[in-house]
């Protein structure tokens, strides 16, 4: 179905954007209009596929299948909510939104990472979503970082927290004191699943970069990493 979709600016004005959808049973995939362009063909900073398709979702998340009323609705305004990032990105040189889908199979271990977060409280969910959290290697332990301040370590060889009797990391609940990562629910096992899929997460975004065509770089976002290189 090919339809043109006018976006309400903040500043007053109207942009419209032609665009060309197919569906493949109850799933719905969209880009623009081939000759009426507006964004690049092709970005992945920009989260546009290779074939010039939006990825508005990541399948092992949220598949956004368009089944009933409501499913539609659902997809209809995450169409609109990408075409006001891409007009912001256009004008930021960057994804404007901190809480987006990693790239390729790096996206598999983001949702085990959010997944493992979920477990330690809202404010570790928060900082995966919003890339705060970082791990560094050193010998046979793993380091995670909450805004460049550590935090907790793991023993690699061991698979699992070092120092198990210290306080866990998780948020005081009714004002108590965390109890021991060895007996607080199970925070050490939590703990260690991040540390692990953080690492996998980030040599996953590598290996992507690393297959990517760096002449092929749009230009138009400085984030990514080919923006110098091809300046």
């Amino acid at each position: 179905m090919r339809f043109v979709l006018p976006i309400d600016r903040a500043d007053g004005y109207r942009s419209n954007y032609e665009l060309l959808a197919t569906a493949d049973g109850t799933a719905v995939a969209v880009g623009e209009v081939e000759s009426a362009r507006k964004f690049p063909k092709s970005c992945p900073e920009r989260h546009i596929n290779r074939n010039g398709t939006f990825c508005m979702y990541w399948p092992g998340s949220d598949d956004l299948r368009v089944t009933d009323r409501a499913s539609a609705e659902k997809w209809w305004a995450t169409l609109v909510k990408f075409l006001r990032l891409q007009e912001r990105a256009d004008r930021l040189k960057r994804w404007p939104s901190l809480e987006q889908w990693a790239h390729g199979a790096a996206a598999t271990y983001q949702l085990q990472a959010i997944e493992a977060a979920n477990r330690l409280g809202p404010p570790y969910s928060s900082a995966v979503l919003q890339n705060r959290l970082t791990v560094t290697d050193c010998k046979n332990s793993r380091r995670v970082f909450l805004d460049r301040k550590w935090i907790y370590s793991v023993d690699v060889k061991r698979q699992s927290v070092v120092n198990k009797n210290a306080r866990c990391i998780c948020e005081p609940v009714n004002g108590a004191r965390p109890k021991t990562m060895r007996t607080c629910a199970d925070h050490a096992d939590a703990a260690y699943v991040l540390a692990l899929t953080l690492r996998l997460w980030d040599l996953e975004e590598q290996r992507f970069w690393l297959a990517q065509d760096s002449t092929a770089c749009c230009q138009s976002m400085t984030t990514c990493p080919f923006y110098k290189k091809a300046a």
